[in-house]
């Protein structure tokens, strides 16, 4: 579930169900399941500053043009507004999915790893950017850089960003925030970035690369993606544990261990949600057992916001 973020769908985000959507065999339908849930929730919710349906205006600015004002709204609302041209409402918008071994892990009671969770999120995030008729690209990161595709909002690029989750990059990993900060030379000024990862370094890392994006002007949104029991630590017996990205190996007690690491997991929440609130983005936490209508509802909000729709 969400954290630390106003999210539109945060109150109808638990009607679908994850078991169906784990069940879909391709990431072209989880994502139409997700959007088709996302709209269905938003007719059962009271929120509606993340409506769908978009006029194509803005509010006016001195120095806008006087031909663009859309007087008939002004008429009924007694506020100026002026029509958005094409290139006005065109946001560019950039995923970025964290590839790196730890992604593979996935606790016995879960029905996804955090890998296939996070392909189904930037899956579904791009399909609504499409219909949306929002330019996007996508990269995997954690291993050796890929160059960022261009953005765009047509079907064969939609499923050419859909190509690069089917493959996950196999190879040394390259430490996230590296990849991160290799990628932003590449980036437009003013674009929507999404991070999507679980975020499994010292987040102080990521601050140097969050301040160019800043400087950029770049709208930031970090999805942290835990297993739940990463999150919560349900386990009694004896555990076995191997870390998946050194492949060291040990033995530990849950009971000796539990208190200790559930404060470290919220430490860590902390800081992450620190360092997105001071450099101007946010953060969101969701765990693989439940479907993350939230983050459609997040970048939806975000985007009511950049565009100044009114209802």
């Amino acid at each position: 579930m969400g954290r630390n973020v106003n999210t539109p769908a945060e109150s109808f985000g638990s009607f679908l169900d994850l078991s169906q959507l784990a069940s879909l065999p391709t990431l072209e339908l989880r994502a139409r399941y997700l959007v088709r849930g996302l709209y269905a929730g938003m007719h059962r919710s009271p929120f509606r500053g993340a409506n769908a349906e978009f006029k194509e205006h803005r509010e006016y600015f001195p120095g806008d043009p006087v031909s663009d004002i859309d007087w008939k709204v002004y008429a009924r609302t007694d506020r100026l507004v002026v029509r958005l041209r094409e290139e006005d409402a065109d946001l560019s918008a950039a995923l970025f999915v964290d590839g790196s071994a730890s992604m593979d892990f996935k606790d016995g009671a879960s029905l996804l790893t955090k890998w296939e969770y996070a392909c189904a999120l930037a899956a579904g995030l791009m399909f609504l950017m499409r219909n949306q008729k929002d330019r996007f690209t996508l990269s995997v990161l954690g291993h050796e850089p890929e160059k960022l595709d261009k953005p765009s909002n047509t079907p064969p690029h939609f499923t050419k960003m859909l190509g690069k989750l089917r493959r996950k990059p196999s190879g040394k990993d390259v430490s996230f925030a590296q990849s991160l900060s290799d990628a932003e030379t590449e980036l437009k000024n003013g674009s929507i970035l999404l991070l999507i990862s679980d975020f499994y370094m010292n987040p102080e890392e990521l601050a140097p690369v969050f301040d160019r994006f800043r400087e950029k002007q770049c709208e930031l949104l970090l999805f942290h993606i835990m297993d739940g029991a990463e999150r919560f630590f349900p386990y009694r017996d004896t555990l076995r544990l191997e870390e998946l990205e050194s492949g060291a190996k040990m033995l530990l007690s849950p009971d000796l261990l539990r208190k200790e690491y559930l404060q470290r997991v919220e430490d860590h929440l902390t800081g992450l949600s620190g360092l997105a609130r001071a450099k101007g983005g946010s953060h969101s936490l969701f765990t693989t057992d439940r479907v993350p209508l939230e983050a459609l509802g997040t970048y939806l909000s975000l985007r009511n916001q950049r565009l100044r729709r009114f209802p």
